[in-house]
């Protein structure tokens, strides 16, 4: 099935309560699920600065580029067992050393000639804890590596002042997205599978067949009758058939449809030479006993 951008806007226009409802509703629950079950963690992180005045260097590499080559291996020293054991062993806190390895980012700064070492645990004292003890033992480790490296700390670590996440505000416009493409998502695929003729002009896009008329309902007319013609109605409800059946005092749109469909009738008929006429729908109770006695009665 294809969707002109008129089908589309006029499909979310549609499905707007649905897709409003999504929206706020996805908003709200990511929100409030941030808020509650989600726990707050805090940061904590030092940057360190890299000496690349190494003696021992090819003369062919260039100084920056050299320096940035020495940040990664630099890097690559930290991320061992062997620095994560010591850390725990000074720091005094219970934490393994895959935990704290994953707790860990130690990152170059831009392609220059620092890096930073970010741990991200649930509380803000082990954090600043953790990384004061590697602003400590991170330089001692790559000298006993490397014993020409010089390393400087540039940015030294300070006491987190506040929770670095969950970040509410971005886990509630996700919230929003999700709910948002959910619901179009539900409109166009209900729109797809939905077989449903709803209008004239959608019979003749779906069928490519001439409309020879089109019967108002009887109902909406009926509620438009005055409250005394109302109660008479209810009186006589056990002859709903016969009151179907079009009068002289019959509503103006229903008897000049009738009309309209007589004369299409004709006009078909007289074209097509054709002698029966099957008048049927999908379920009962569509009216097709009532257009048969009032094309009939006014043939």
């Amino acid at each position: 099935m294809e969707f002109s951008i008129n089908n589309i806007i006029a499909l979310l226009w549609k499905r707007f309560i649905l897709i409003t409802f999504c929206t706020l509703s996805g908003l709200c629950i990511f929100s409030v699920f941030t808020r509650v079950a989600i726990d707050s963690t805090y940061s904590a992180s030092v940057q360190m600065y890299v000496n690349s005045d190494d003696t021992t260097s090819s003369i062919d590499l260039n100084d920056l580029y050299y320096a940035q080559k020495v940040v990664t291996t630099y890097i690559n020293f930290l991320k061992t067992k062997i620095f994560y054991a010591q850390v725990i062993e000074e720091s005094g806190l219970n934490y393994t050393a895959g935990e704290l390895k994953n707790m860990t980012e130690i990152n170059a700064i831009n392609n220059t000639e620092i890096f930073q070492i970010s741990v991200t645990s649930s509380s803000a004292e082990d954090s600043f804890r953790l990384v004061t003890v590697m602003q400590e033992l991170a330089p001692e480790l790559i000298k006993s590596i490397k014993s020409s490296a010089e390393i400087s700390v540039v940015d030294p670590v300070a006491y987190p002042t506040g929770p670095s996440g969950p970040n509410i505000l971005l886990n509630t416009a996700i919230g929003g997205l999700l709910g948002f493409f959910l619901s179009v998502s539900m409109s166009f695929l209900w729109e797809i599978i939905d077989v449903k003729v709803k209008n004239q002009e959608e019979l003749k896009r779906k069928y490519n067949k001439p409309i020879l008329g089109a019967i108002p309902n009887y109902d909406e007319h009926r509620a438009k009758r005055t409250l005394f013609q109302m109660k008479d109605a209810i009186i006589h409800r056990n002859n709903v058939r016969n009151d179907k059946v079009i009068k002289d005092d019959t509503d103006f749109l229903i008897t000049e449809a009738y009309k309209e469909l007589r004369t299409n009738l004709r006009y078909s008929l007289s074209k097509d030479g054709c002698k029966k006429i099957l008048v049927n729908s999908p379920i009962s109770q569509d009216g097709k006993s009532t257009i048969c006695t009032n094309v009939g009665a006014n043939y």
